[in-house]
């Protein structure tokens, strides 16, 4: 295309999206052995991308065993996605060689368009679209990491997870999406595509939502969202995808200061607060307030059976930490029942040693040494048709016993959690909290994991527990027939 030609703009339907997650050769333009530069392309290797992997850089050589070529013409195969990561002056040119290439998509690293407020950098972005609109290929970003679809062993972390997954994850910040990826993983999440889409020049939040809704590989979506280019497409995109999936959105920018970051940041248009807590009601989309919620509600979608009510039964150790469980589960909507004289009975004669609590909360902390007794007390529990869900905690931290037995009982412990939850019917979930020394820290992690490995899910926090399961809970009711 010449310098200054001009054509209408086309929309893409959102099918065509597909092939930017299955590319079978990726360029990597701008590579160095600076650690920015060769984090660009160490994921591919990393990751065992399957296809061609093509180095480029005008000073040629190699870098990490690959010949580096001096421009995409100079590469012999055909190329199907390109990363860029050279100044934003050079794109427009280096485009069009895709154009030339026959390339598909490309992603941009490189930041310096519209999020500098500058008419030069407003200018840039306009021209990098004429030139990929005219050629057909699709655009991630610029200012954004990109995209991450285990599948196809493609990712913008060397050492991201490579278990594909039924979660699907957008975000305008690049930092969100890294986040997600590795807090998700530590929480047993695995991921169908999770993509950085930065400044969304090109491909959007609604553009991206529609071909989640319609991606079997996804089953729920999260989103990370500072701003909207199209209002109307947006809110048709979220409500048809919400239609078909649960779909969890996190807004960024809503106060005048955040306003202002996400404006720098990728040149986001926020809107007001209101607007979008009336668009997530008009939709049924659920809105969160931090990305910790967003995995909450991840997990709890993941991993826990369908809730149909908010009366919850909570079995765990320690006195104080169950008051605290009582407290902070019931600020967050969580009802918790008195147990009848026949449940207290049929837990008394289980166990009544001195100082324990048979209410609800259940405090079992004497019986953490039979496994068998403990897991008895928690199938009365789940057993009462006066309970719609089951958390189990644990939260002592050491003790008369002392630490080193304490950890020792940890693993009893999650047993008894793990085969009660396998014997009843009802959803259940599993707290591990008082994290107050890095050994504790170190065993409760062993100990989620194999929670996670029963498909459990599993929280840090008794009251982020408990709103996670109200949400959810809401969304079941509201939608009888999901799964």
């Amino acid at each position: 295309m010449g310098a200054g030609q001009s054509f209408e703009l086309r929309q893409w339907p959102s099918g065509g999206l597909d092939s930017i997650f299955h590319p079978k050769s990726v360029a990597v333009v701008g590579v160095s052995n600076t650690p920015v530069q060769l984090g660009l392309m160490r994921p591919f290797l990393t990751c065992g991308f399957a296809g061609n992997i093509y180095p480029v850089h005008r000073d040629g050589g190699t870098i990490l065993g690959l010949k580096v070529y001096r421009s995409i013409a100079d590469i012999p195969g055909l190329v199907d996605y390109v990363v860029f990561g050279t100044p934003a002056a050079s794109i427009p040119s280096l485009l069009e060689e895709c154009a030339a290439k026959g390339v598909k998509a490309a992603s941009f690293f490189t930041a310096g368009f519209g999020e500098t407020g500058t008419e030069g950098g407003k200018s840039l972005e306009r021209r990098i679209l004429e030139i990929a609109r005219y050629a057909g290929i699709r655009l991630i970003g610029p200012n954004c990491l990109g995209l991450y679809c285990p599948e196809s062993h493609i990712s913008f972390i060397p050492d991201s997870p490579l278990e594909p997954g039924s979660v699907g994850f957008i975000s305008q910040s690049g930092g969100n999406s890294v986040y997600v990826i590795r807090a998700g993983a530590s929480r047993g999440l695995t991921f169908s595509k999770v993509v950085s889409y930065g400044n969304a020049v090109d491909v959007d939040e609604s553009e991206l939502l529609e071909y989640l809704a319609d991606d079997a590989a996804t089953g729920v979506i999260g989103a990370y969202v500072e701003g909207v280019k199209d209002g109307e497409r947006f809110r048709r995109a979220l409500r048809e995808a919400a239609a078909k999936k649960p779909v969890i959105v996190m807004k960024g920018g809503n106060t005048r200061s955040g306003a202002r970051a996400s404006a720098s940041h990728t040149g986001a248009l926020a809107s007001q607060k209101h607007i979008w807590d009336s668009l997530l009601r008009e939709s049924q989309a659920m809105g969160v307030e931090s990305m910790e919620e967003m995995l909450d509600l991840l997990v709890a979608f993941r991993y826990m059976r369908p809730v149909r009510g908010t009366r919850a039964g909570i079995v765990g150790w320690g006195g104080g930490a169950s008051v605290q469980a009582a407290d902070e589960c019931e600020a967050e909507g969580l009802d918790l029942p008195a147990f009848p004289p026949s449940l207290r009975n049929e837990l008394a004669r289980h166990w009544l040693p001195t100082g324990s609590i048979l209410g609800n909360p259940v405090d079992t902390v004497s019986w953490s040494r039979d496994r068998a007794g403990f897991a008895k007390i928690i199938d009365a529990v789940a057993a009462w048709d006066g309970v719609d869900v089951l958390i189990l905690h644990m939260g002592v931290i050491g003790g008369l016993m002392g630490l080193e037995t304490m950890l020792e009982l940890f693993p009893v412990v999650t047993g008894a959690y793990i085969e009660a939850a396998g014997k009843t019917s009802k959803p259940v979930a599993v707290v591990f909290h008082s994290n107050a020394t890095p050994e504790v820290g170190a065993a409760f992690f062993e100990q989620a994991r194999k929670c996670q490995q029963a498909a459990i899910p599993v929280y840090d926090s008794l009251g982020r527990t408990a709103r996670a399961i109200v949400r959810y809970a809401g969304f079941c009711v509201s939608h009888p027939g999901w799964v």
